[in-house]
């Protein structure tokens, strides 16, 4: 199969992988004969050695039972970024590509690095949240705004463990993306009842997460 990342953008996601100070193991399950889990595993398999702090295990779905309930994963592709600590609470489901490669690749830097990755009083205030809380961002990778508010669900759940993130590329998922009505994306939907539209700024999460 071509190469999908050329000279130029794999010399980008060297310089943005460079700041990486903690080993950071990506967990990839794919499904066979399936045409996004062929292309995800060739672009992970791309990434993987632009950095020597990044691993990679990839997982069949269909064949490997213990590995896919150890992490609750029940549709490919799906790709877990998990820190030094093996603390993973969000999940990419599809393929992270196009925008969406943004996406994966900060929350490679974000597990990697422990940045305080707001303000402090945010912070509090995200800490402070003691409820299980389910977050669903739905985007697609042609769109420019997705990243900033899968980053944002993605963020929530690494510095919260009542939080999972879930992030899902509709044209994938098309079927997932029917039953929540996604019909513009982002689409953001917290405990399958609240909804956000948009690249919507972090206090908006906490906004609607707390009423």
């Amino acid at each position: 199969m071509k190469k999908l990342l050329n000279e130029e953008i794999t010399e980008q996601i060297k310089e943005m992988l460079s700041v990486m100070k903690e080993e950071v193991n990506l967990v990839l399950f794919t499904e066979k004969d399936s045409e996004s889990s062929k292309i995800t595993e060739q672009l992970i398999k791309e990434i993987e050695p632009l950095s020597e702090m990044l691993a990679v295990n990839i997982y069949s779905l269909n064949e490997e039972q213990e590995a896919k309930e150890k992490y609750q994963i029940s549709e490919a592709p799906a790709l877990l970024v998990f820190n030094a600590k093996a603390e993973a609470r969000g999940v990419f489901y599809g393929i992270p590509a196009g925008h969406e490669i943004n996406t994966l690749l900060t929350t490679i830097v974000d597990a990697s690095n422990y940045a305080q990755l707001y303000e402090e009083n945010v912070i509090k205030e995200i800490k402070t949240i003691s409820q299980p809380t389910n977050i669903k961002v739905f985007v697609t990778t042609a769109c420019p705004h997705c990243p900033g508010a899968a980053i944002n669900a993605l963020r929530l759940a690494q510095l919260n463990n009542n939080i999972k993130a879930e992030v899902y590329e509709v044209h994938t998922y098309g079927d997932i993306g029917q039953k929540y009505h996604v019909s513009g994306v982002p689409k953001i939907v917290i405990d399958e009842t609240k909804e956000l539209m948009g690249n919507q700024p972090i206090e908006a999460f906490l906004e609607k997460i707390s009423n």
